[in-house]
């Protein structure tokens, strides 16, 4: 991974993070390395729901859907399932797409109070 899409993915993850927190998510995690996936959020609803969210710059001329893996999604999936015991509860999933203009795209978080 070249430097400049490290530095974006990090931005990222840390416009996410701010942009959860005023809406009263906790973080969990970030950057958690489980055996099957590094994750790179674990949130807190304010509904007490826990997540597990990879975050995505989106550059342009990309889709969401080119943005994630087949096999990263097994394995983002086994890292779910991985959570969910460790928590002793059930983990959603949630993908962010952000855009270098600070938009977010929530997809698959299936809490409606952010």
């Amino acid at each position: 991974m070249s430097r400049q899409r490290q530095i974006r993915g990090k931005w990222a993850e840390n416009w996410v993070q701010e942009y959860l927190q005023r809406r009263g998510y906790v973080m969990i995690a970030a950057n958690l390395r489980t055996p099957w996936a590094q994750v790179d959020l674990v949130i807190e609803s304010p509904r007490g729901r826990i997540f597990l969210l990879e975050v995505k710059f989106l550059s342009e001329g990309f889709s969401p859907e080119q943005r994630l893996g087949k096999i990263q999604e097994k394995r983002l999936g086994r890292a779910r399932q991985f959570l969910s015991s460790v928590y002793g509860k059930p983990v959603g999933f949630g993908l962010a797409f952000v855009e270098s203009t600070r938009k977010i795209r929530f997809f698959n978080l299936d809490d409606s109070s952010r």
